[in-house]
């Protein structure tokens, strides 16, 4: 594998920086972990009504967050609805949905907030 393939677009994360403000470094590399997820599972036709299966293997090789620290930064997200977490099946994988429409209204709080600074 030579240098320019392990900087290639496809090995980068974009980090909103409104979502790091609000909730921290750690949620926001896992939000954009998930987001990149969601649109995986989007092409691939596999959201029901907008649930996305989320393994938690494939969050920590891609983010090195561990199951614990996944486990607390969902935790808030819930708290703050911005997501919901369910488990499936046996063994149990990992489903997340996203609420929108709170994760809107979190983004554009502090989009309005830096626009007037």
């Amino acid at each position: 594998m030579s240098v320019l393939n392990l900087i290639a677009k496809d090995n980068l994360m974009i980090i909103n920086k409104y979502i790091m403000y609000d909730f921290g470094i750690e949620a926001a590399v896992f939000i954009s972990e998930l987001a990149e997820q969601y649109e995986a599972a989007g092409r691939q036709k596999k959201i029901k009504d907008g649930w996305f299966c989320s393994p938690v293997e494939d969050v920590a090789e891609d983010t090195t967050l561990e199951a614990s620290q996944q486990n607390e930064i969902l935790k808030e997200l819930q708290n703050e609805e911005i997501l919901e977490v369910k488990m499936v099946g046996k063994p149990a994988e990992r489903y997340i949905k996203f609420d929108e429409r709170r994760l809107s209204c979190a983004l554009g709080t502090y989009e309005r907030r830096f626009d007037k600074e």
